[in-house]
């Protein structure tokens, strides 16, 4: 009897190379488009968490506003030297140019902070008043970042141990070309109470997020200053004279052969310095749209910080910014909303309506305005 054949089973490398070849390369196929649908709404949803993130520091904002106006009886000045009063009761005088933003800081539970700037000064320092400057990084306390500070969002890298903490939320200081004095809740060297805001405090815009300056891309528009030949004044025609003033081709940076365009800043001038409320560092203005370029005179003092300027509310959101009104309250604003006339000349002396659309007519307090987002 003829012995019946045995059917060998096939080799391993048969299965390895063969039908398990193939289906691996189906599964890595089908998890390579996994993944091509999925990542960007990963990336959208960080981006949402950041977002959020941030619209939370700003709302900390708000809150602060209202209780340095409970204890205060007043709003913080843009910048100036005067008294004015903290949480605990005690009153002390700043020195010239500290910012709204040190000013606000033993309301955000920074009070040891606040005080260790406070408590800096020297014995020998003459009365009411600080050494060293605002600027000066020997205020340590503030050195290194202060996370309430930061929009996560921001492409500016978190400020070194050694230098003071940078920031993203500024205050608004109207709709005035290059004065900070005229039509602001928050002018220099004065303090307004909440009341002087007669368009309503829903219709006022308190603060709102600006990119910081990069080291090194000082040419970018977001963050970056460009020194312009042209006077920034109540003359000024914006558009032409500053929002023109980036690459036709990329709008991300400016354009070096313009006209107008004199050279780029450079060191670190918008966000830098907290305890700093000179205009450039930490203001902003509602003339141009969100995410316009920032232009400063070259004036005297070859583009300073002091100089007249238009500068511009920025983030790295996609498609606008967050805002804080008066009232506390925080929205997210459109960098394509309506900006009237982006070439009036408008030096702010007059009580008329904005000629900056519902941009400029949040960002004064008085100007009679009843345009809504």
């Amino acid at each position: 009897m003829k012995p019946r054949s045995v059917r060998s089973s096939p080799p391993a490398s048969h299965f390895l190379f063969g039908f398990t070849l193939v289906e691996l390369l189906v599964v890595i196929a089908i998890i390579g488009v996994l993944i091509a649908l999925l990542l960007p709404a990963v990336q959208a949803a960080r981006e949402s968490a950041r977002r959020m993130t941030c619209s939370n520091h700003l709302k900390q904002f708000g809150i602060a506003l209202h209780n340095y106006q409970d204890a205060c009886k007043s709003l913080p000045s843009g910048c100036s030297r005067q008294p004015f009063q903290i949480a605990s009761g005690g009153t002390h005088w700043t020195g010239t140019l500290w910012s709204a933003q040190f000013r606000l800081m033993p309301f955000m539970e920074l009070q040891p902070i606040y005080d260790g700037v406070i408590n800096h000064k020297p014995a020998s320092t003459p009365a009411n008043d600080w050494t060293p400057s605002p600027w000066s990084n020997d205020f340590t306390t503030v050195l290194g970042q202060i996370a309430v500070y930061k929009c996560p969002t921001d492409a500016a890298p978190k400020s070194a141990a050694t230098e003071q903490t940078g920031f993203n939320y500024m205050i608004c200081r109207g709709d005035v070309p290059g004065n900070c004095n005229i039509r602001s809740i928050f002018p220099q060297s004065v303090s307004y109470d909440i009341g002087y805001a007669t368009d309503g405090t829903s219709n006022t815009i308190a603060l709102a997020e600006a990119c910081a300056t990069q080291p090194n891309m000082y040419n970018l528009v977001k963050g970056g200053v460009v020194r312009v030949t042209n006077t920034i004044n109540g003359t000024t025609k914006p558009l032409a004279d500053c929002g023109s003033i980036r690459s036709s081709t990329d709008k991300t940076i400016f354009d070096t052969s313009h006209a107008n365009y004199d050279s780029v800043k450079d060191n670190r001038s918008r966000g830098f310095c907290v305890l700093d409320g000179r205009f450039m560092r930490g203001s902003f203005c509602t003339i141009l749209p969100p995410n316009s370029p920032n232009c400063v005179t070259m004036g005297t003092n070859n583009g300073h910080e002091s100089n007249p300027g238009i500068y511009s509310a920025s983030s790295y959101h996609s498609g606008g910014i967050n805002i804080c009104l008066l009232d506390g309250s925080v929205r997210f604003v459109s960098e394509t909303i309506e900006c009237g006339n982006q070439d009036a000349t408008f030096d702010g002396t007059a009580a008329i309506q904005s000629p900056y659309g519902v941009w400029g007519a949040y960002g004064s307090p008085k100007g009679g305005e009843s345009k809504s987002f």
